[in-house]
């Protein structure tokens, strides 16, 4: 936790900014390309996938699922707050 004035805040690198060793950027892929959304319906209410969809994806596509659900689970609530 960062604070400025009577400001806190919480300063989160960017991944998709993230170098490998060997100088090359780090892969990300968000849930709407995974999921094959197109980015102008990349919001739930314009019909990009809501939370539930998104869950779905974690537990299908990790093993174990549980901690990346857990982990999603920590973002969306940091995100809502």
């Amino acid at each position: 936790m960062h604070q400025v004035l009577d400001r806190s805040f919480l300063l989160v690198e960017r991944y998709a900014r993230l170098i490998d060793p060997q100088g090359h950027r780090q892969r990300q892929e968000g849930f709407c390309q995974t999921l094959g959304v197109v980015s102008e319906m990349k919001y739930q209410n314009e019909g990009g996938p809501d939370l539930a969809r998104c869950f779905d994806l974690v537990r299908s596509a990790t093993r174990p699922s549980a901690p990346q659900v857990l982990r999603l689970l920590d973002y969306v609530d940091f995100q809502v707050k």
